[in-house]
């Protein structure tokens, strides 16, 4: 009844699509906004990084109804692309605190050595400073995942398509009119969409644990 009535299945490979897709998106620009504020010395450096860390002081929920009307104006509901846009704007800025913290605690006599070598901006970050501070972004990255993987807020504003629905929107479908769950399925359903999220925890547990830990130390 769980794929049937529910289509965990199908539900479970949007989950995953929004989760990997939106983590890729905030963890590029992620990573390249925290080496231009971490590694880069210019006037409005400051501002520009409270500007990001004040997302994560803003309620979510005051912002519902102007994302909603501003996709509205461009039909973007119902749309993959505008969903994994959405969620990795979201996931930003902790992603871009995260990383940057740990950036900085990373002396910059390689950012010498590098130029001096002869490596540009881009090579360096990405050969040089990324691995460095693969803990970091490896932390991020989990907690974007599992916070994209677990949404429900957007799904129900932004999707009306049910072959569009992630694991939260499909397990409501066991809710009756009068808001009766069927115990059986929703049960089975939640065993099931559980898994995955697990395999995923275990794989990556040791880099999400040493990349709180060492990012708490160098900030």
């Amino acid at each position: 009844m769980a794929f049937s009535e529910a289509h965990i299945d199908h539900a479970v490979l949007n989950s995953f699509l929004y989760a990997i897709a939106g983590t890729c998106v905030t963890l590029i620009l992620g990573t390249m906004a925290s080496y231009v504020l971490s590694r880069l010395n210019f006037k409005w450096n400051g501002f520009i990084y409270i500007y990001f860390i004040l997302g994560l002081m803003i309620p979510v929920f005051s912002l519902i109804i102007p994302i909603s009307r501003m996709i509205g104006s461009f039909s973007g509901f119902n749309n993959y692309l505008v969903m994994i846009i959405l969620y990795g704007t979201f996931e930003l800025p902790l992603t871009i605190f995260l990383i940057t913290g740990y950036m900085k605690g990373i002396h910059k006599e390689i950012d010498e050595s590098a130029v001096m070598d002869g490596c540009g901006p881009f090579r360096f970050l990405f050969r040089i400073l990324a691995p460095l501070a693969m803990p970091a972004i490896s932390t991020a990255g989990i907690l974007a995942f599992f916070s994209i993987y677990n949404d429900l807020m957007w799904n129900v504003i932004l999707i009306t398509d049910r072959n569009m629905y992630n694991i939260s929107m499909a397990l409501m479908s066991f809710v009756g009119e009068r808001g009766a769950a069927q115990m059986g399925p929703t049960f089975a359903s939640i065993s099931l969409t559980i898994i995955p999220t697990v395999v995923v925890y275990l794989l990556f547990q040791e880099k999400v644990e040493g990349g709180l830990s060492s990012g708490a130390v160098k900030a």
